[in-house]
């Protein structure tokens, strides 16, 4: 739908849950449901109604090296003069095994598909049973299955005590 009056084009995937829309300098295709181009501003902006269920609203990573590498969103904004698309309402990103729960529920990419460091983010390894978490973590996610940074992890011992051991360090390996 198009609007010469307020200068802006209304669109949306033509098949619910069909990450059809895509944006070829972050190299990420989206399922948003709703989206309008705001052409005077050069912007686009995207949500998620409330009466669509967040699995058919996620962002979808073209870029081979990031291996498939999708999530979750209710939100997001794109730039079009600067290729920079943030993205909002992210309830977790799987990782390898992990849920990486960015800070503000918010990730910035750019062109490339380079997602920016996670800053003050929570880690939690072993999605099944939760026993290992990360707090004030800043992660890297370089792809689908692999992830590196720093954080505080939460260690509860035998006796139920939680002591937070401070990782300077750490990437996910292959054994």
């Amino acid at each position: 739908d198009f609007s010469i009056k307020e200068h802006r084009a209304d669109f949306s995937p033509e098949v619910k849950g069909y990450a059809s829309n895509v944006l070829p300098f972050c190299q990420y295709k989206t399922s948003m449901p709703k989206a309008t181009w705001w052409i005077e501003k050069k912007q686009i902006t995207m949500n998620k109604p409330d009466s669509i269920d967040i699995r058919n609203s996620y962002f979808y990573s073209t870029n081979p090296e990031q291996d498939s590498l999708y999530f979750n969103a209710t939100a997001a904004e794109y730039d079009i003069p600067t290729h920079n698309l943030v993205i909002k309402g992210i309830p977790y990103i799987h990782v390898a095994d992990a849920e990486i729960t960015p800070d503000s529920n918010t990730v910035s990419i750019s062109e490339g598909g380079n997602m920016k460091t996670l800053n003050n983010a929570t880690v939690v390894v072993d999605r099944e049973y939760k026993y290992h978490t990360l707090k004030k973590a800043n992660i890297k996610i370089l792809s689908r299955k692999i992830f590196e940074g720093d954080g505080i992890y939460r260690y509860v011992n035998v006796l139920k005590d939680t002591l937070f051991i401070k990782f300077n360090e750490f990437s996910l390996v292959n054994p």
